[in-house]
């Protein structure tokens, strides 16, 4: 699909490589909230956003450097030759082409979101040591990233729900509403109550999942119309476990 080395490729040229031989440096990037755009846009546009970065880190890395995919949505980067000014250039241009890719989708589920990590040669010891530490740098990044990039990605969801659906949207004002009042009747604690409201606002995200002919259909449904409709709480249910704030 991305026309790049796997991993194993990437591996044993490492694990040949003499490690004193030239300085170089390891770059792992991997994009984010992958899981949540495939459960509410499809995996087509997930392995599209996929393909895109893959096209994009080609543009921005030398000839001499090899690059792999190295996992599903995870590719590593062996930078020759290189030095902390070569490394920052690369991450300079990824994000010059990624503003200009997001400049062109209006709504943040379409847009891509990447974290990377490095480290230099001579950091590590070793190839498994420099791979742990471009690793952790990666996973420092990736959880400083994660709860803005969720919220940005759940906004849009509703935000598309509701273009997709105008009764949907009132419908989900009138529930909140609801939910609220009868939070306050009971007198729950305040942060209760807002988890309440925003449950009320979300319940119906799996119908983004559901094409609009069915949705939005006039007269009634057909039986497979209705098995199609009925797949909307398992659609939502996998966003929900896609999303750490919505997984309790």
């Amino acid at each position: 699909m991305t026309d790049t080395y796997n991993r194993h490729f990437l591996q044993s040229f490492l694990h040949n490589l003499p490690y004193d031989h030239h300085p170089f440096s390891l770059m792992i990037f991997d994009i984010n909230g992958i899981k949540l755009v495939n459960d509410s846009m499809g995996f087509d546009y997930g392995d599209f956003l996929i393909t895109e970065f893959s096209s994009i880190l080609k543009q921005c890395i030398k000839e001499s450097d090899i690059m792999a995919r190295s996992g599903g949505s995870e590719f590593m980067v062996y930078v020759h030759h290189s030095t902390q000014e070569m490394v920052k250039e690369i991450l300079d241009q990824i994000r010059l082409r990624i503003d200009a890719f997001n400049a062109q989708k209006s709504k943040p589920l379409e847009q891509l979101s990447i974290s990377y990590g490095y480290a230099h040669q001579y950091q590590a010891k070793n190839i498994l040591d420099l791979q742990t530490k471009a690793q952790q740098h990666l996973t420092s990044n990736k959880l400083s990233e994660k709860r803005s990039l969720r919220n940005a990605l759940l906004n849009s969801i509703v935000t598309t729900l509701a273009e997709k659906s105008h009764e949907t949207k009132e419908h989900a004002t009138r529930l909140s509403d609801l939910c609220v009042a009868m939070g306050e009747k009971l007198h729950l604690a305040e942060h209760h109550i807002s988890e309440l409201k925003i449950l009320s606002i979300l319940h119906d995200i799996g119908k983004i999942g559901i094409p609009e002919s069915v949705l939005n259909k006039p007269g009634p449904l057909t039986p497979d119309e209705w098995e199609v409709m009925k797949k909307h709480p398992e659609i939502g249910y996998r966003i929900a476990l896609a999303s750490g704030e919505l997984e309790r």
